[in-house]
């Protein structure tokens, strides 16, 4: 059988226990390890692990977008133009690149015919 501590609570109030004995009575002790990894789990442990997976997210894109597949073709006409990899994405994606470029004009178009409508009675 093992003799690690059951809980993580359990774990820092050993450590603190080695580090300050009979400084902080035991009901004490307890009290302020409960605060602190309470104060730990629910504030700064949920930060470290989105500015990680931020950071690994970022490397991640950075890596792919730095292949060689992305980079910039020159035209004939001494034009900048799109690589075969650029050219997928753009195909592959052309709904959603076509709806974020002028959904809101044709939605807006479409609420002005409406309102513009002659009115049967």
């Amino acid at each position: 059988m093992s003799n690690l501590p059951a809980t993580f609570e359990q774990k820092v109030k050993e450590r603190i226990s080695e580090t300050i004995v009979d400084l902080i009575p035991a009901a004490e002790l307890d009290e302020l390890v409960k605060s602190h990894v309470a104060h730990f789990q629910t504030k700064e442990l949920p930060e470290m692990i989105r500015t990680e997976i931020r950071a690994q997210f970022s490397a991640a894109i950075k890596a792919e977008f730095e292949k060689g597949e992305y980079r910039a073709v020159w035209t004939q006409n001494g034009q900048l133009g799109a690589s075969e990899a650029v050219r997928a994405i753009i195909e592959q994606n052309a709904g959603v690149v076509l709806q974020s470029l002028i959904g809101g004009m044709v939605q807006a178009t479409i609420a002005q015919m409406q309102h513009n409508m002659p009115r049967v009675y």
